[in-house]
């Protein structure tokens, strides 16, 4: 079974393999539901799958709490987590301290948190700290050095609204 089950706390997602089926019947104390023809095989799974996850979901409504069922799924090598909610994930230790949240400062704007990228590649740098550009901020540079234009004709666009620029608040 794979997928985000209802918990009696909230949502907990459960990714187990054909592999780790034997383990994840034991782990629910439900050894039966190997033999179970309904459930036998990946594809029995799957096209019985509204009666597995009503199967998953009472036993995850049985325990005594997410925690709970997910300790038990841990022991069992089950891969577990629970379902975040925004906030949640954007405070959770592990994802600040990976870099998956990351904390930036953007002119005009501050310090704040936003998502950054979950994934890591070796031998690849990370992320680049970019500032966000004003709209139109890089405009006279663009069209003079890959259109050719004069800063006379630049200016003209400017005068006649063609162009536009926010206003760069100042920094500090």
């Amino acid at each position: 079974p794979t997928g985000a089950f209802k918990g009696r706390d909230g949502y907990i997602m459960i990714v187990a393999t054909p592999q780790q089926w034997p383990a994840f019947c034991t782990a629910i104390g439900m050894p039966e539901l190997m033999e179970d023809p309904r459930f036998a095989h990946i594809n029995d799974r799957v096209r019985n799958r509204f009666e597995l996850i009503a199967i998953i979901e009472d036993w995850l409504q049985r325990q005594d709490s997410d925690a709970a069922s997910i300790k038990k799924l841990e022991a069992a090598r089950v891969p577990v987590a629970p379902v975040l909610s925004v906030p949640e994930a954007m405070a959770h230790p592990h994802l600040v301290q990976r870099g998956t949240v990351r904390t930036v400062t953007q002119r005009g704007a501050g310090t704040f948190q936003m998502p950054g990228m979950p994934l890591r590649f070796k031998n690849h740098p990370g992320i680049e700290e970019l500032e966000t550009p004003y709209r139109g901020e890089h405009n006279v540079a663009i069209l003079q050095q890959y259109l050719g234009l004069s800063e006379e004709e630049v200016t003209r666009m400017h005068a006649e609204g063609v162009l536009l620029r926010e206003d760069i608040p100042a920094v500090g």
